[in-house]
């Protein structure tokens, strides 16, 4: 496994970063696109490790079926396999067994799945035997994962009563199901949602050819950067205000930390402006945008701003847990988080960060390891002990770095 060792430049250059596009989306079309019209393929996909994974099993469904340590993928592969005629023995990465996927499944046993656990209940493998499932009124707990709501929603045109799916706490990551839900509307499938209700209508999806947006997530770390450097500016082709992507809040967030957006029909500028004030504490409610946290965090460590993190529960069952992660790799640099698990806060103590000559772990965790590079700006150079995890989500990453004047030395 190579190390990377991370070298900020002086003055970050002025660049145009071509983002990957949102593996969100894209993996959503391929599991609408699936159910509904295997010959239609999607374009403009994604070039992250996770739907290239998905792709991959979509076009060779086998018996035997490993998601590794894709999520996103192990969630929609278990409804849509409920649907599928077969037999499925759905497994993954170690990580994978230490994620729930107990609501998920009993959803879809609700709805007439036929499916059992290989191992531990609540928690992969599956065996999952496919077939016609009746649907009708279900319920689920949508606390832990939006995405056990969105795989029930995309297959749920093929219930033959159609679906009234009764949500039983506040769901996490509500931007995420809303974006599922536009997806099934823009492909023809009626979806109506009200209070702790969405209805979906039997039918059959209507496929329309759409290209995929670019990953407000991805341009996250990019307003990072430029929130920790003097004069970042950078353009980011692509991207748009009427986003379907949660993530897009990251543009009047970091506005606290004297980021500016600039919006055109081309893509947005962010650009560090002297004219605003970047804020002496910092508090964010991140319940409907989890994946946006160690950016937040590491914002705040590098800038030396006290903070406070809300509503994060779900950072615990990530591909890593994120907070430990952090906790542990952020005490190295000099600073304390403190997570306390009554109230859900994480709470970034105010100070600056102290310089590290050893070894930053990424918990082969794509955003941990990207959230922390560009803290290099402030602590200088760092050490990260496996910078291909980023391919999960951001295979470019790297080179992108390069390309706005960052130093690489791979050991």
């Amino acid at each position: 496994m190579k190390k990377v060792k991370v070298i900020p430049p002086n003055e970050i250059s002025n660049c145009t970063i071509d983002l990957p596009t949102s593996k969100s989306i894209a993996n959503r079309l391929l599991i609408i696109n699936s159910v509904s019209n295997p010959n239609f393929k999607p374009v403009n996909l994604s070039e992250s490790e996770d739907t290239k994974v998905l792709i991959e099993i979509l076009n060779n469904l086998k018996n035997e079926i490993d998601a590794g340590d894709a999520g996103t993928v192990y969630r929609f592969l278990t409804a849509l396999l409920s649907v599928r005629p077969g037999s499925w023995n759905l497994t993954g990465s170690q990580r994978m067994h230490e994620r729930p996927i107990g609501h998920l499944v009993d959803a879809l046993k609700q709805a007439g799945a036929d499916i059992s656990y290989l191992k531990e209940n609540g928690f992969p493998p599956l065996k999952i035997n496919g077939r016609t499932l009746k649907g009708g009124r279900i319920e689920v707990d949508p606390s832990l994962s939006s995405q056990f709501v969105s795989a029930l929603l995309m297959i749920a045109p093929l219930f033959t009563d159609g679906l009234d799916l009764y949500l039983t706490k506040e769901p996490a990551s509500v931007p995420y199901i809303q974006m599922t839900i536009d997806l099934m509307k823009r492909n023809g499938v009626k979806v109506d949602w009200q209070e702790d209700l969405i209805h979906v209508s039997p039918g059959n999806y209507s496929v329309q050819s759409s290209p995929v947006e670019p990953d407000w997530s991805a341009a996250a770390f990019w307003y990072e950067l430029c929130a920790l450097s003097q004069n970042g500016s950078i353009f980011l082709p692509g991207l748009s205000k009427n986003s379907i992507q949660g993530d897009e809040r990251i543009a009047e967030i970091m506005s606290r930390f004297s980021v500016r957006t600039e919006y055109s029909s081309e893509g947005v500028h962010i650009f560090k402006d002297p004219n605003l004030t970047t804020v002496n504490y910092f508090h964010a409610d991140c319940n409907d945008i989890p994946d946006l946290v160690p950016v937040l965090v590491c914002t705040c460590v590098g800038l030396g701003i006290e903070a406070k993190i809300s509503n994060v529960h779900t950072l615990r069952i990530k591909e890593s847990n994120r907070i430990q992660a952090m906790q542990s790799e952020l005490a190295k640099l000099g600073v304390r988080l403190n997570y306390d698990n009554d109230d859900d806060n994480l709470y970034v103590e105010q100070g600056g960060m102290t310089t590290f000559t050893g070894e930053l772990n990424t918990y082969n965790d794509h955003r941990i390891a990207m959230a922390l590079a560009p803290l290099s700006i402030i602590c200088g150079p760092l050490v990260l002990d496996d910078p291909a995890v980023v391919s999960k989500s951001y295979p470019a990453y790297w080179d992108h770095l390069i390309l706005s004047g960052f130093k690489l030395e791979y050991n």
